[in-house]
Protein backbone atom coordinates (compact mmCIF):
# COMPACT_ATOMS: atom_id res chain seq x y z
CA UNK A 1 0.00 0.00 0.00
CA UNK A 2 2.87 2.51 0.95
CA UNK A 3 4.63 1.78 -2.13
CA UNK A 4 1.76 2.71 -4.31
CA UNK A 5 1.05 5.67 -2.52
CA UNK A 6 5.09 6.48 -3.31
CA UNK A 7 4.20 5.62 -7.11
CA UNK A 8 1.24 8.00 -7.03
CA UNK A 9 3.81 10.88 -5.28
CA UNK A 10 6.20 9.89 -7.98
CA UNK A 11 4.22 10.95 -11.33
CA UNK A 12 2.39 13.50 -9.76
CA UNK A 13 4.42 15.77 -7.40
CA UNK A 14 6.68 18.28 -8.02
CA UNK A 15 9.14 18.11 -4.30
CA UNK A 16 8.45 15.51 -2.23
CA UNK A 17 10.40 15.21 1.68
CA UNK A 18 10.29 11.91 3.45
CA UNK A 19 11.76 11.99 7.32
CA UNK A 20 12.58 8.79 9.11
CA UNK A 21 13.70 7.71 5.46
CA UNK A 22 15.52 4.28 5.04
CA UNK A 23 18.99 5.45 3.58
CA UNK A 24 22.02 2.26 3.46
CA UNK A 25 24.87 2.04 3.11
CA UNK A 26 25.05 1.41 -0.50
CA UNK A 27 22.50 1.49 -3.59
CA UNK A 28 19.68 1.80 -3.25
CA UNK A 29 20.69 5.55 -1.50
CA UNK A 30 17.05 5.63 0.40
CA UNK A 31 14.02 3.39 0.43
CA UNK A 32 12.00 6.42 -1.42
CA UNK A 33 14.96 6.89 -4.06
CA UNK A 34 14.05 3.85 -4.89
CA UNK A 35 10.61 5.32 -6.61
CA UNK A 36 12.66 8.50 -7.79
CA UNK A 37 15.52 7.12 -9.17
CA UNK A 38 14.62 8.20 -12.84
CA UNK A 39 16.32 11.52 -15.08
CA UNK A 40 13.33 13.99 -14.09
CA UNK A 41 14.25 13.74 -9.86
CA UNK A 42 17.34 14.89 -8.60
CA UNK A 43 17.60 13.87 -4.98
CA UNK A 44 19.20 14.05 -1.38
CA UNK A 45 19.28 12.26 1.33
CA UNK A 46 20.46 12.40 4.69
CA UNK A 47 21.00 10.45 7.62
CA UNK A 48 21.07 11.59 10.82
CA UNK A 49 24.36 10.58 11.56
CA UNK A 50 27.09 12.39 9.29
CA UNK A 51 29.00 9.53 8.00
CA UNK A 52 31.54 11.24 7.16
CA UNK A 53 32.37 12.01 10.91
CA UNK A 54 32.24 8.22 11.58
CA UNK A 55 34.61 7.65 8.88
CA UNK A 56 37.00 10.78 10.53
CA UNK A 57 37.05 9.22 13.93
CA UNK A 58 38.33 5.69 12.35
CA UNK A 59 41.01 7.48 10.67
CA UNK A 60 42.48 9.56 13.19
CA UNK A 61 42.19 6.35 15.60
CA UNK A 62 43.08 3.54 13.38
CA UNK A 63 45.74 5.54 11.20
CA UNK A 64 47.19 2.18 10.11
CA UNK A 65 44.32 -0.08 9.61
CA UNK A 66 41.38 2.43 8.84
CA UNK A 67 40.58 0.97 5.81
CA UNK A 68 40.20 -2.76 8.21
CA UNK A 69 38.30 -1.39 10.49
CA UNK A 70 35.69 0.66 8.06
CA UNK A 71 35.34 -2.61 6.17
CA UNK A 72 34.60 -4.37 8.96
CA UNK A 73 32.13 -1.84 10.50
CA UNK A 74 30.28 -1.35 6.97
CA UNK A 75 29.60 -5.60 7.36
CA UNK A 76 28.50 -5.52 10.84
CA UNK A 77 26.25 -2.51 10.15
CA UNK A 78 24.35 -3.57 6.94
CA UNK A 79 24.56 -7.16 8.71
CA UNK A 80 22.25 -5.87 11.80
CA UNK A 81 19.87 -3.47 9.20
CA UNK A 82 19.33 -6.72 7.26
CA UNK A 83 18.37 -8.63 10.70
CA UNK A 84 16.40 -5.39 11.32
CA UNK A 85 14.62 -5.22 8.38
CA UNK A 86 13.99 -9.31 8.93
CA UNK A 87 12.58 -9.10 12.11
CA UNK A 88 10.02 -5.72 10.95
CA UNK A 89 9.16 -7.36 7.26
CA UNK A 90 7.94 -10.48 10.34
CA UNK A 91 6.55 -8.64 12.72
CA UNK A 92 6.77 -5.18 12.56
CA UNK A 93 3.12 -3.95 12.72
CA UNK A 94 2.63 -5.82 16.08
CA UNK A 95 5.79 -4.55 17.62
CA UNK A 96 4.93 -0.68 16.43
CA UNK A 97 1.67 -1.16 18.07
CA UNK A 98 2.50 -2.90 21.41
CA UNK A 99 5.52 0.00 21.17
CA UNK A 100 2.83 2.95 20.92
CA UNK A 101 0.00 1.02 23.25
CA UNK A 102 2.39 -0.26 25.74
CA UNK A 103 5.66 2.70 26.82
CA UNK A 104 6.80 0.14 29.14
CA UNK A 105 7.54 -2.49 26.33
CA UNK A 106 9.25 -0.02 24.11
CA UNK A 107 11.60 0.86 27.00
CA UNK A 108 12.58 -2.39 27.44
CA UNK A 109 12.50 -3.14 23.83
CA UNK A 110 14.92 -0.45 23.18
CA UNK A 111 16.85 -1.81 26.64
CA UNK A 112 17.29 -5.35 25.10
CA UNK A 113 18.28 -3.78 21.65
CA UNK A 114 20.55 -1.37 21.89
CA UNK A 115 21.57 -1.61 18.12
CA UNK A 116 18.20 -0.05 17.19
CA UNK A 117 19.77 3.42 18.39
CA UNK A 118 22.76 2.40 15.85
CA UNK A 119 20.43 1.15 13.18
CA UNK A 120 18.23 4.17 13.51
CA UNK A 121 21.19 7.14 13.71
CA UNK A 122 22.99 5.67 11.12
CA UNK A 123 20.43 4.44 8.49
CA UNK A 124 17.62 6.69 9.18
CA UNK A 125 17.55 10.20 7.93
CA UNK A 126 15.62 12.32 5.75
CA UNK A 127 15.16 12.57 1.85
CA UNK A 128 14.63 15.21 -0.41
CA UNK A 129 12.94 14.98 -3.89
CA UNK A 130 13.11 17.47 -6.53
CA UNK A 131 12.03 17.75 -10.19
CA UNK A 132 14.26 18.88 -12.25
CA UNK A 133 12.39 20.84 -14.10
CA UNK A 134 12.39 22.83 -11.11
CA UNK A 135 15.90 23.35 -11.70
CA UNK A 136 16.90 22.22 -8.15
CA UNK A 137 20.43 23.64 -6.81
CA UNK A 138 22.66 24.30 -3.75
CA UNK A 139 21.36 21.13 -1.76
CA UNK A 140 23.08 21.66 1.71
CA UNK A 141 23.02 20.09 5.02
CA UNK A 142 22.57 21.95 8.32
CA UNK A 143 22.51 20.54 12.04
CA UNK A 144 19.62 22.88 14.34
CA UNK A 145 21.17 21.13 17.52
CA UNK A 146 20.45 18.24 19.68
CA UNK A 147 21.22 15.84 17.18
CA UNK A 148 18.39 16.66 14.16
CA UNK A 149 19.35 17.47 10.71
CA UNK A 150 18.25 20.35 8.42
CA UNK A 151 18.11 20.17 4.54
CA UNK A 152 18.08 23.12 2.11
CA UNK A 153 18.16 23.94 -1.13
CA UNK A 154 16.74 26.23 -4.17
CA UNK A 155 14.66 26.05 -6.66
CA UNK A 156 12.39 27.37 -9.68
CA UNK A 157 8.88 27.86 -8.82
CA UNK A 158 6.83 29.82 -11.63
CA UNK A 159 9.03 32.22 -12.73
CA UNK A 160 10.86 32.64 -9.07
CA UNK A 161 13.40 31.89 -6.89
CA UNK A 162 12.07 29.12 -3.71
CA UNK A 163 14.43 28.33 -1.14
CA UNK A 164 13.04 25.13 0.47
CA UNK A 165 13.90 24.42 3.84
CA UNK A 166 12.92 20.62 5.36
CA UNK A 167 12.98 19.84 8.93
CA UNK A 168 12.71 17.21 11.30
CA UNK A 169 12.31 18.56 14.81
CA UNK A 170 12.72 16.67 17.79
CA UNK A 171 10.24 14.95 19.00
CA UNK A 172 8.55 15.00 23.22
CA UNK A 173 10.58 18.01 24.39
CA UNK A 174 9.20 21.58 23.48
CA UNK A 175 12.12 23.36 24.90
CA UNK A 176 14.57 21.34 22.19
CA UNK A 177 11.76 22.12 19.56
CA UNK A 178 12.12 25.94 19.91
CA UNK A 179 15.90 26.27 20.18
CA UNK A 180 15.96 24.48 17.19
CA UNK A 181 13.41 26.50 15.73
CA UNK A 182 15.61 29.84 16.20
CA UNK A 183 18.23 28.23 15.00
CA UNK A 184 16.75 27.36 11.85
CA UNK A 185 15.18 31.15 11.32
CA UNK A 186 18.93 31.91 11.92
CA UNK A 187 19.65 29.92 9.45
CA UNK A 188 17.65 30.91 6.73
CA UNK A 189 18.28 34.80 7.07
CA UNK A 190 22.05 33.85 6.34
CA UNK A 191 20.53 32.26 3.49
CA UNK A 192 17.50 33.89 1.65
CA UNK A 193 17.47 36.46 -0.87
CA UNK A 194 15.22 39.34 -0.89
CA UNK A 195 12.75 37.65 -3.32
CA UNK A 196 12.82 34.32 -2.51
CA UNK A 197 9.61 32.34 -1.76
CA UNK A 198 10.57 30.39 1.88
CA UNK A 199 8.90 27.17 2.00
CA UNK A 200 9.88 25.72 5.66
CA UNK A 201 8.71 22.15 5.49
CA UNK A 202 8.58 18.81 7.24
CA UNK A 203 7.78 16.85 10.60
CA UNK A 204 7.50 19.50 13.66
CA UNK A 205 6.63 17.39 15.95
CA UNK A 206 4.13 19.87 17.15
CA UNK A 207 0.88 21.00 16.82
CA UNK A 208 -0.95 24.48 16.29
CA UNK A 209 -1.63 25.57 20.03
CA UNK A 210 2.00 24.97 20.25
CA UNK A 211 4.57 27.53 21.14
CA UNK A 212 7.00 26.55 18.44
CA UNK A 213 4.22 26.74 15.38
CA UNK A 214 3.56 30.73 17.56
CA UNK A 215 7.57 31.41 17.22
CA UNK A 216 7.03 30.07 13.10
CA UNK A 217 4.06 32.49 13.01
CA UNK A 218 5.80 35.59 14.55
CA UNK A 219 8.81 34.77 11.92
CA UNK A 220 5.68 36.48 9.36
CA UNK A 221 5.54 32.29 8.51
CA UNK A 222 1.96 30.91 7.58
CA UNK A 223 0.77 27.46 7.87
CA UNK A 224 -0.65 25.51 4.58
CA UNK A 225 -2.47 23.10 7.30
CA UNK A 226 -6.10 25.14 7.73
CA UNK A 227 -5.89 25.17 3.22
CA UNK A 228 -4.91 21.19 3.25
CA UNK A 229 -7.61 18.46 2.20
CA UNK A 230 -7.47 17.31 6.25
CA UNK A 231 -6.97 20.72 7.64
CA UNK A 232 -4.57 20.30 10.93
CA UNK A 233 -5.46 16.93 11.01
CA UNK A 234 -3.93 14.70 13.87
CA UNK A 235 -1.12 12.40 12.13
CA UNK A 236 1.16 10.96 15.32
CA UNK A 237 1.59 8.57 14.99
CA UNK A 238 2.22 8.18 11.24
CA UNK A 239 1.85 4.25 11.36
Amino acid sequence: ELRNVLQDLSSEADICLFQEDVIPLYKPPSVSSGLFESPTFASFNCPYIERGAITRFVQDTFPVRAKVVLSTLNICVELLFKVACFIFSLCGDTLLNWYFKFPPFGFALILLFPYIFVLAYYFIGISCHIRTALHPTDFARFDPGHGRTLQSCRCDWNGRKLLLIHVHLSPNVPSRRLHEIKNIRRYIRILADKDDIIVVAGDFNSSPGSKEYKLMKRGGFRSCGPVGPNGHAHTFPAC
